[in-house]
Order: C-alpha cells, then structure tokens, then sequence
C-alpha cells in the first residue's frame, strides 16, 4: 500500500503510494475526518445517536446478517449506505506462520481499510479503519502489515485549484419499448476543462462510465442524450456524468421503467367434442415483458368472444394450457379464442370455431376422449357405457400417459399403459392395458354407485366402481332372455356379453367360446385383451373397477372363453387390465320403468294373490307385465312368473300351482324397449296341506267341517244375530244370501 512511502499522521497524508496520479493513501486523521463529518450530519445517525454511523457507510449488499442491534451493519443491509461510500465486506487476510501462504478471514462480516499511519514505528503495525456486521460504530484497529486489508485513496485536493465538475441528472423522458432520452447540466467544471460528458446506465444502481453510457460533447452546460438498445418492460438506473482532468463526477440516480407491451397467445383447436363438452386452451408464447397475470379462453355464440363473455381462467405466466368447456348446449356453433392478460392489458389468439354434437342418446350416440378417439355407447339398464375399450395415450388434462411393456416389472409401480400381447397393432381393436394407478389419476378407492371417479375417462365420465359393475351384471341376469335354457344356470350371461370374435375356442358349453356367432346378444362386444401381466390374450377380458379391496389390490370383472358367468375377483394394483368408461348421465331417450311390488296374500296350500303396479313407463311403452316368483331370493324372468295386460297403473295377480307350506320369492316386473325391471321382493308361505282346515280359526264360527270334494268351508254368524255366511278360504270368497263375495284375506 505504501510503495516505499513513510509513514504519516498528517491530514492530509501526502503518501501517494499505491494510489493513481493525483490521489494518496488517507492518514487515520483523515480517516477520523470522514467519520467526524458523518457524525456532524444527523441523516448518516441511527436511532437519533451520533455515534452510530457504522452502516451509513457500508454497502446495502453482501455483508452476513446480524440480529444482535438494530443499528448493526449487518442487521438489516438495505437501510446500509445512505453516505454512498459503499463499504463491502471484503474481510482481510493474514499470512500464515513460517510459509508463503496467506488465510483470508471474516469475509462477510468485516471491512478493514488501510490508514498511512503506523502506530509504533519499528513494531510493524498500522492503523486500519473497521467496519464489522455485529457492530454498530466503526472501529480503529492495528494490523500487522504483512496483513492484506482493502484502499480506498483520497484525492489530493490540496495542490491548485482544480476540483471535481459539478453535473446534474436531467428528468427521463420519451420512455418507449426499447429507447428514452435524458442528459444533464455540467453547473462547474471545477476549475479543469471538461472533456467528456454524458449519461450511464445499467439495470443495477449506480452505473459507471465503465458500463453502458453515451458521449455527448464536452464543456458546461445542458445536453440531451438518447439511450437506445434497452429491453421491453425493464427498470433501469441512470446518471449523468462529466469527466475533467481529476477525474469523474457523477449526478444524482434516476430510475425508469421502459414501456411492456401485449402478450402473444395463440388459441388451441376445440377436442374432445360432445353436445355438451369440448376441450381446447392455448399457448402464451411471449409475455411482452410483463408478467401474465392470468390466462385462458373465451366462449361465445357470437364471432370474436372477449373478457366479457363466458371464459375460463387457467392459470398464469407463459407456456401452454389446457382449458375445459362445460355446459355447453347440443347441436350449437360455438367461438372461441385463447387470451392473455398483463400490466398492458389483454391480448387474444386467433379464433376458432366448432360445433357441439346433438344430444347424447346413450345407444346412438358417440363419445371422444382427449386424443379424439369415439368410442360406441350402449345402454344397459339404467347405466350407459363405452361399447369399446378406453385406448387414450393422455390424462383429461393433456399430460401424456407413459407407455411401457408387461416385460419391464419395474415400469408397473409407475403410471403407464401397454399394449395387448406387447403389440400396438392390437391397440386400435382392443384398447390398452393401464394400471389401476393411472386409470384413477390421484383418486381414492370408491365403490358409490356412481363411483364419482373420473379417473383417465373423457369428461362427464368416470371409472365404474364395483357396485357399478356389480348392477351391471344382475341386470343382465335379470332379463332372462340373455340365458339359454340349456345352460341350466341363470347367472350364465358371459357370452352374452362376448364379442362374437376374438375368442380361443372351447367345448365349454354356454361359454363364449363355445359358439362365438352366439355370443354378444347385450351388445357390451368384450374382447379378450388378456389380463396383464400373464396376457391371457385371446382367452380373457379383464376390466377394472375403481374399488380397492386392500392397499395393493382392487375389483376386476372377468370373462373367460370357457367359463359362463362373469366372474368378480380382486388383483394387484399394478398389473394392467382394460376400462370401460360409464356416463355420468344417461342423456335423452327412455329409460327402464318403475314397478312396485305391493301386497301378496295366501289364499290356500297351493294359491296366492298379490297387487303390484307399474308407476312410470320409462318413457316408452310397457310391453309386458306380472309377476315372478321362485323359491330362491330374486326372481327373474327365468323363473315361474306371470303375463298380465301391458301398459301402467294398478294390476293383481293370481299365483296357482304352488307348493304347500313353501316359502317363495315374488317380485313384480315390467318390460320396456329398454329391458325389464322389477319392484321390491316380498316373501310369503303357503298353508302346509294336512293343516289347512284344522287351523283356520274364525271368531263367531259355529260350524266347521270339510265338504266331500275337500274344500274346506265354515258357517260363520259373525256378530250373532243369525245372519250367517259361508265362508271359503281356498276359494277367496264368502257366499252370503246366495251372492259370492270375494276378498282379499290378510
């Protein structure tokens, strides 16, 4: 630092050393002079102490905090500076003993600048002045001089007459996208002529000549400068300048901001089409330099949708989105167009058009998934589902779903999809295999009827639970006309709803391997796409359902080319299976009636009555009604059951032919173009044969005998007056005054 000067204590120090021309290094009475200024002024002072000017002079940045006093340096760097020195904690290094090495310490937390001045000549130490993070006054220190410590020189004020030039900053003014003008007023050039003047500018504080920077004449005086080349929407610091023979003075700093402009966006074609439901969303490509605060896309039936029609907000910043359009009204053209908006204002893309489909017919109409693959519907019971396998590659969303093979096991604990038998080819006819991880995207096991799950379905569908499938199943065995009576078994609908192709052969009567040109009478065409990962191709179809049965397993319904029922059974979640979407609504046409189940009554051994009613047609004509009846609990249409007058309202059934003292099952039903429904069940038991007549017991009953043709029948004065009746229980009527009178017993 010394360069072979002396030490001095003089102010000033007269020691050049290190120091460029015209500048030396400051004595520690000069140093004290800086500090005793800044305690004269009470804007450098914290907390109202003159003493406390520590962090007046240090820099706003890099200094290690401390939470030891408000007034500290380290404490909170942003009040820091206020006097504009600027103090960075550069720390200080030391050599270490008996090498030629050096050890940096304290960078950070502490500043020391060298003074001029020695403390005790011929003891190698020197006055520093130190600034520390912890600390909220400066402090005089003696370092070593083999000690390495930061310089800050001093001009040399003391020889002529020549100063620093006295400039100020002018006003920004003209801000556009990437230009502004400013300048200044060189006031003195401090007894030196000014060579060069101008204005600097930077996106950090105080800028230098050494950064950008214009060059506009010499001399005293205004100027105007023009500063170009700057970026969109950027804050920028400035400050005029004028340089004479001592060096460079500086104005006061400006900011501004330069002008942003409009977001890009473009709009996304409208998918995933329905009556009521599309997709589309857009890409925000450049933002204008400020940022986008919101996004999306607006929707109209009229041309150019803006803010002020029905739009949907899909999240902020640049990059593509996706958006839902929902509730939307069949068989109508509708416009759309993406659209941005930041600080500027809002921007829209370019607009689309598309047309929603008619109203969903469940049976007639199709559905799309994100990708715009239509699938078939078909309409069983009150449930309407695809009629083919799911085979999407995204998520609703649009986020693509990973593909993978059954070869690779590690790949089933992510979610994925795969190929039947490993082979895309298969895809396009057989769907893909997902796991149960990625079919339920996130959601939690369900088994509600409807499951509420959307999963990987297309909007306004969800993944069936297995009460869901569960009523699937027993409304095709409840229909009756989709069993064989050779197969001797009500519950053998599988290849009723088999494909009539696809399928490995068997002999297995009733399965849908047997005979494939008879399978598929429900119309469900289930493919063998194999249960993943032994493949079964070709010999089972295996769906899932959105109902765990444990952490690691949930419900598939099976159907297997040589077994007749479809089967229920639980496997490993990460295995891969098919899907079979179901609505969440029916849409328009008929649905399947409304029946009731009302009153049965025993009449004999081997007779009974029961009154049922159909309440709603379903909206379509009530083709035929009655009643069933079996043994067994759930009577179908299989079983014994009766044909009464089609069409609504009230009916009554007589149920002959019965066994004595048996317990049956009778449910009423009714038939429409959609299948057959039934009511409630109810149970009753018939009278055993050898106690019929000696256990009716009737108040007031004089007489009770069996008649030759075993018809049992008593006399009855029923309040006593002589008036009498006959009375026949297995015949349900009572003859009085030679008139028949029929009843219903209780």
């Amino acid at each position: 630092v010394m360069k072979d000067d002396s030490s001095s204590g003089t102010n000033p120090s007269g020691v050049w050393g290190i120091c460029p021309t015209g500048w030396h290094v400051p004595s520690m009475a000069e140093w004290l002079q800086i500090r005793d200024y800044l305690r004269s002024k009470n804007k450098y002072w914290c907390n109202g102490d003159s003493s406390l000017i520590a962090r007046a002079l240090a820099s706003t940045t890099g200094w290690n905090i401390s939470t030891n006093d408000y007034c500290d340096v380290g404490y909170n760097p942003s009040l820091n500076n206020l006097s504009g020195f600027a103090a960075f904690p550069a720390g200080m290094t030391q050599p270490v003993p008996l090498t030629d090495s050096f050890s940096s310490l304290q960078f950070g937390s502490l500043t020391s600048f060298w003074s001029a001045t020695q403390n005790l000549p011929g003891y190698d130490l020197a006055f520093a002045f130190v600034l520390e993070n912890y600390l909220e006054f400066e402090r005089q220190m003696n370092y070593h001089i083999g000690s390495g410590g930061s310089v800050r020189c001093l001009l040399n004020v003391e020889s002529g007459n020549a100063n620093l030039p006295t400039v100020t900053t002018a006003d920004v003014s003209d801000i556009a996208y990437t230009t502004a003008t400013c300048g200044g007023d060189v006031t003195d050039d401090g007894g030196s002529a000014v060579t060069t003047r101008g204005v600097c500018w930077g996106t950090n504080p105080n800028p230098t000549v050494n950064g950008l920077h214009t060059t506009d004449g010499s001399g005293t005086g205004s100027f105007t400068s023009s500063i170009s080349g700057l970026s969109l929407g950027t804050t920028y610091y400035v400050r005029a300048y004028a340089t004479n023979s001592l060096g460079t003075m500086y104005g006061q700093q400006l900011t501004f901001t330069t002008l942003a402009q409009l977001p890009t966006v473009i709009t996304k074609p409208a998918t995933s089409v329905s009556g009521t439901f599309a997709m589309s969303g857009g890409e925000v490509t450049d933002d204008g330099a400020s940022t986008v605060t919101a996004r999306g896309v607006c929707l109209s039936t009229s041309p150019n949708p803006t803010l002020d029609d029905a739009h949907t907000t899909d999240g902020t910043g640049t990059g593509s989105f996706s958006s839902v359009l929902a509730n939307l009204s069949p068989n109508t053209t509708y416009y759309v167009r993406a659209y941005a908006t930041n600080s500027v204002g809002t921007a829209y893309g370019q607009q689309v058009n598309f047309t929603t489909a008619g109203a969903f017919v469940c049976g007639t109409s199709t559905v799309s998934d994100i990708d715009n693959n239509d699938y078939n519907t078909l309409r069983i019971g009150n449930k309407c589902c695809m009629k083919e396998n799911l085979r999407t590659t995204h998520y609703p969303d649009g986020t693509e779903i990973p593909a993978g093979n059954t070869d690779d096991w590690d790949f089933w604990n992510d979610y994925t999809r795969c190929a039947p038998n490993n082979d895309v080819n298969n895809v396009p006819t057989y769907g893909y295999h997902y796991n149960w991880t990625t079919l339920m995207y996130g959601a939690s096991s369900s088994n509600a009827n409807p499951s509420g799950v959307q999963g990987i379905c297309p909007e306004g569908w969800h993944v069936p639970s297995d009460a869901e499938w569960g009523q699937l199943v027993d409304f095709v065995i409840g229909q009756g006309k989709y069993t064989y009576a050779s197969c001797h078994n009500a519950n053998a609908i599988a290849f009723a709803m088999a494909a009539t192709s696809g399928w490995h052969e068997t002999n297995e009567g009733c399965a849908p391997g047997c005979i494939l040109n008879t399978n598929n009478a429900v119309g469900f065409s289930a493919l063998p796409a194999g249960c993943m990962p032994n493949s079964g191709f070709s010999y089972y179809a295996c769906f899932w359902t959105s109902t765990q049965t444990s952490d690691y397993d949930a419900y598939i319904y099976t159907i297997e080319n040589n077994k007749f029922q479809v089967t229920k059974r639980s496997q490993t979640t990460y295995y891969a299976n098919s899907l079979r979407c179901l609505s969440d609504a029916l849409g328009e046409g008929p649905e399947l009636p409304t029946v009731t189940t009302d009153t049965v009554f025993v009449l004999s051994p081997t007779r009974a009555t029961c009154e049922s009613g159909v309440t709603s047609d379903g909206g379509d004509s009530v083709t035929a009604r009655g009643i069933c009846w079996s043994t067994s609990p759930n009577p179908t249409l299989n079983d014994g059951h009766t044909t009464e007058n089609a069409g609504i309202g009230v009916f009554s059934t007589d149920i002959s032919n019965l066994a004595a003292g048996t317990t049956y099952y009778v449910r009423a039903y009714a038939t429409n173009s959609v299948g057959t429904s039934y009511g409630q069940q109810l149970t009753f038991t018939t009278v055993p044969a050898s106690d019929y007549c000696a256990g009716i017991t009737i108040p007031y009953s004089n007489d009770f005998r069996n008649a030759d043709d075993n018809v049992c029948w008593t006399v009855v004065d029923a309040n006593g007056d002589g008036n009498t009746f006959r009375f026949h229980p297995d015949l349900g009527y009572v003859e009085y005054d030679e008139n028949q009178y029929y009843f219903a017993p209780t």
